[in-house]
């Protein structure tokens, strides 16, 4: 199994299929260019890299076609739908600039500050220690949002955020580790939930089943649905308890009401109640 600055040193020359010199990669590493050569070693066990010209690199099928590396799938995974998502996208080189600062903040070990800006709302900024980069993989098949996995800063709480939503990203002069006790994450699609996110047990009152498409951003278990007494529509599933959560409720606008848990209930109008203050 490799380790953790192994692994970090393989997604970084990944993401500069040009080259690093063993000074750039020990300053992105946080480390001593000593230990690099040592690094290095460790890797070419797994896969095939060489040096040329002071630059290691990750030796591609074009120069040696009998190259069978020995990547992780998630890994594989996830360059096929960058690559997949920068040719979708009108904006790819915003999207790449900030792939590529997110990438630098995992590897270096340092928290980012990221603005989203969601349809409807003002640009949110939030502060993070990057825990995992990936893709989720969705029913349809179809769309794969790659999405960032990390602690909010000054919180135990873990959210996701799909990268194509963030404009802007810049690494912060602060450290932080990834517990070694750190279960794997797990997509939706695989088990209905993240083991390591705050899920709760909503309960909505939905006067159309469509309101449930603003609920795509949010990782949640699948919906169940049922017949109110008045014959509404009540849909139940479990769903991470996070910002977004909010933001996509007050989406809706009165297309849904929150029925349950009542907790969750009290905090939403506290946060309303809140806002409102602000124009009044």
């Amino acid at each position: 199994m490799k380790g953790e600055r192994v692994a970090q040193l393989e997604l970084l020359l990944h993401s500069h299929p040009e080259g690093l010199r063993r000074a750039e990669i020990a300053r992105r590493l946080g480390v001593h260019r000593s230990t690099i050569s040592r690094y290095v070693d460790q890797l070419k066990e797994y896969i095939d890299i060489y040096e040329e010209n002071n630059l290691i690199k990750i030796r591609s099928k074009l120069e040696d076609e009998s190259y069978a590396p020995k990547i992780s799938e998630n890994l594989v995974n996830l360059a096929e739908q960058i690559d997949l998502q920068l040719q979708q996208k009108k904006e790819s080189s915003k999207f790449n600039a900030v792939l590529e600062v997110l990438i630098d903040s995992w590897v270096s070990g340092r928290i980012v500050r990221v603005v989203q800006s969601l349809k409807g709302f003002d640009p949110i900024e939030t502060e993070l220690a990057p825990y995992f980069i990936g893709f989720r993989e969705e029913d349809s098949g179809g769309r794969k949002p790659i999405s960032v996995t990390g602690r909010l800063r000054h919180t135990t709480e873990i959210v996701t955020i799909d990268i194509s939503t963030i404009t802007n990203a810049t690494i912060l002069n602060e450290t932080y580790t990834i517990p070694d006790n750190l279960k794997p994450f797990k997509f939706p699609a695989e088990q209905g939930r993240y083991d390591s996110i705050d899920m709760i047990p909503l309960s909505l009152r939905m006067k159309e089943r469509s309101a449930l498409n603003a609920f795509r951003t949010v990782v949640h278990g699948p919906p169940v649905f049922e017949k109110g007494e008045d014959g509404s529509t009540i849909c139940n599933m479990d769903v991470e308890n996070s910002i977004e959560l909010y933001l996509r409720i007050i989406q809706c606008g009165d297309s849904v009401e929150i029925l349950a848990p009542e907790s969750f209930k009290r905090r939403f109008t506290k946060m309303l109640t809140k806002i409102l203050k602000v124009y009044e």
